[in-house]
């Protein structure tokens, strides 16, 4: 096996090899001006990483701490309380938000 071309972070590396041909001149300092970028765009997607792993554990341990209050107003008899079923809805929605709807959001480099 070779390698799949068809995958982007190839098609680009090749494409960039393809430019510096093109313009023939001073092949070793863009070469690593391109190594450069990639680990820049490589770090800044480990980074990014962490932070979303950061907010999901965040959001983790503020259910955490609201479940029990949550009881504690059901038990207390207030569940039917406006501030009660506001504070809910607003919870449970940003929950889903940071859990579900995040994965679809894309770093850009």
């Amino acid at each position: 096996g070779g390698f799949d071309l068809s995958q982007p972070f190839l098609q680009e590396i090749l494409g960039e090899i393809r430019l510096l041909e093109k313009r023939g001149v001073r092949w070793i300092e863009s070469l690593e001006a391109l190594r450069t970028h990639f680990r820049l765009r490589l770090e800044f997607r480990r980074r990014s990483g962490q932070l979303t792993m950061q907010t999901r554990l965040q959001a983790v341990i503020a259910a955490l701490l609201y479940l029990p209050l949550l009881l504690f107003q059901i038990h207390e008899g207030h569940i039917f309380d406006a501030r009660t079923i506001f504070s809910f809805v607003l919870f449970f929605f940003s929950q889903i938000w940071i859990h579900f709807l995040y994965r679809s959001f894309k770093w850009t480099v």
